[in-house]
């Protein structure tokens, strides 16, 4: 996987979890039930996106993380 792709990809992901849970994607999902672990579906859709963010997030700073070359410019402090 390359840099440019990942972040391509999370860029993707990023749009459509702020597309899928404000006006107007909720409106598919804004139902009480079924109840899932406790939650309202529509609090459930809302923690699930939640989690592929932080997931992304997590295969974003791994990805530039492996980047990152010692003795680089592109270390911290570097801007």
């Amino acid at each position: 996987m390359t840099t440019r792709g990942v972040r391509l990809g999370a860029t993707v992901v990023y749009v459509a979890a702020f597309l899928a849970t404000t006006w107007p994607g909720l409106l598919f999902v804004n139902r009480v039930d079924p109840k899932i672990l406790g939650l309202p579906f529509h609090m459930a859709w809302i923690a699930g996106w939640i989690v592929v963010v932080f997931v992304t997030l997590l295969v974003v700073d791994r990805v530039e993380s492996a980047d990152d070359v010692p003795g680089s410019d592109r270390g911290e402090g570097a801007g």
